[in-house]
C-alpha cells in the first residue's frame, strides 16, 4: 500500500491500537504502512515554535531599528520596548 500525497502530509490516522515505538511500525496500522513506505512524518510543534520565536525577533528588531525617541516622546528614558 503506498499513498502518494499531493501536499507531502498524509491525513491517515494511527489506528487507536497502534503499537509503533519509533521506527517499529506496528504493520497493520494504515499511518505506520504509510510511513514505511516513505510518507513523511507529519510537522511537529518545534518547527512552528522556531519559527515564530525567528518572526517575533525580527519584528523586535525592525521596531529597534525604526523607533525614533524625538519623535515619540521618550524623554531621558525610552520606555518604548518594555513589553
Amino acid at each position: 500500500m503506498n499513498c502518494a500525497i499531493d501536499n507531502g502530509m498524509a491525513n491517515t490516522k494511527h489506528k487507536e491500537e497502534c503499537e509503533r515505538v519509533f521506527k517499529n511500525y506496528d504493520m497493520t496500522c494504515p499511518r505506520c504502512i504509510e510511513l514505511a513506505n516513505g510518507s513523511p512524518a507529519r510537522e511537529g510543534w518545534q518547527r512552528r515554535y522556531y519559527e515564530d520565536k525567528a518572526r517575533e525577533e525580527k519584528r523586535f528588531a525592525h521596531a529597534l531599528a525604526t523607533h525614533d525617541c524625538v519623535k515619540s516622546n521618550c524623554g531621558s528614558v525610552c520606555t518604548a520596548f518594555d513589553w
